[in-house]
């Protein structure tokens, strides 16, 4: 059994409370108690109204307790004369309590307590349960409820010009552009992205693919991370907007290049150094010095360029000679400068060579001295280029 209550006192039409009346309530047929069995007979049920027209909280077995199921009490409500105020018609007594005050008719023969209505002028709560449309659309009128069109559901929903907040989101994939909001005064909006602002640094934070990041500070973008790889536009597109002439520090080109001032170049781009060494104030022979360590393909075409040049002469007799050296067809091959005097010091020679070095070998230049040079000195200025 369970506790049936009034939180209302029960009027009449004319809006007088039906004070010390009675609500009776008849059982519409025999039943039988679901938990624990029992029957339970249609005997009358009188619940007796106080001067507020309220009953006092009464136990009784309410129609979710009994089977058969679909049974109801017959409600009649009766004023202090005993005359009939009200024939309330079927209720059927469900949940843990039933305030019968708030019985609302919800057909013609049988009410329910906490009935959800269709247009009710108060407040509707449901306590339990599901609220569930078999047809038609979910209307939100009330505030505060922002938007229009329907309810936003959790998979695959389109949402047009929502204003999300602070969101987290596991990717975000834009049709067109894709557009994000400033974080600190100060940002501008240019292009198709508007880039969230550092309040720290500055830089206008462009995007990130869980590896690096990607930032622009004024006139500067940098790519942040490690080992990310810059990709340019593909060779059918243009790199635009730079209207300016600068350098390209420390960077290196993985292929040849093949144009130059407009004009088609050969071989292997662009002539690079490969090695260099200079010395001066010489007076001992050089031993090997080594201008290319070979490599599996560090054969081809180099120039070796050199200048030597006595700077300090003396009268001892001594001479010096300047000798190169490298691999070519799998034999040993050398070109040696003629003797250079130490007796003046306009004596030198500049030169160049031209070879083919195998793969795998070393090139060198070594200097022997012939003599003991007293005061003499002598400056060597070596270098290997490759085209």
């Amino acid at each position: 059994m369970k506790n049936a209550t009034t939180s209302v006192g029960f009027k009449d039409p004319l809006g007088v409370l039906v004070a010390n009346g009675n609500l009776i309530l008849d059982l519409s047929q025999s039943a039988e108690v679901i938990s624990g069995g029992g029957l339970v007979v249609p005997t009358r049920v009188i619940l007796p109204l106080d001067a507020t027209a309220k009953i006092t909280s009464t136990p009784i077995f309410f129609n979710d307790e009994l089977t058969p199921s679909g049974t109801t009490y017959s409600a009649t409500l009766l004023n202090s004369a005993g005359s009939r105020v009200a024939n309330f018609g079927a209720w059927s007594l469900s949940g843990a309590s039933v305030d019968l005050s708030t019985m609302v008719p919800v057909s013609s023969s049988v009410s329910y307590a906490g009935a959800v209505m269709l247009t009710p002028s108060g407040n509707q709560t449901i306590a339990s349960g599901n609220l569930t449309l078999t047809s038609g659309t979910f209307v939100e009128t009330a505030t505060p409820a922002t938007g229009t069109s329907g309810l936003v559901r959790a998979t695959s929903p389109t949402l047009v010009t929502p204003a999300l907040g602070v969101a987290t989101a596991t990717s975000i994939v834009a049709s067109s552009k894709l557009t994000a909001g400033v974080a600190a005064a100060g940002g501008s909006t240019t292009g198709d992205i508007t880039a969230a602002r550092s309040t720290t640094s500055g830089a206008y934070y462009l995007g990130s693919d869980g590896a690096g990041f990607l930032f622009r500070n004024g006139n500067t973008v940098t790519l942040q991370g490690t080992s990310l790889v810059w990709t340019m536009p593909a060779t059918t597109d243009t790199l635009v907007g730079k209207a300016t002439t600068d350098a390209l520090t420390n960077k290196g080109f993985g292929d040849k290049v093949a144009l130059y001032n407009n004009v088609s170049i050969v071989g292997n781009g662009l002539t690079a150094t490969y090695g260099q060494d200079d010395k001066t104030s010489q007076s001992a022979s050089i031993g090997t010095v080594t201008l290319l360590t070979g490599t599996a393909s560090s054969g081809g075409h180099y120039q070796i360029s050199f200048t030597t040049r006595v700077t300090t002469s003396d009268a001892s007799g001594a001479t010096y000679i300047l000798t190169l050296n490298w691999t070519e067809d799998g034999i040993a091959r050398s070109s040696a400068t003629s003797p250079i005097a130490f007796a003046s010091t306009a004596n030198g020679q500049p030169g160049t060579q031209v070879i083919n070095a195998d793969n795998s070998t070393n090139v060198t230049y070594s200097t022997t001295v012939t003599g003991s040079p007293t005061t003499g000195r002598y400056a060597v200025h070596v270098w290997l280029a490759k085209q």
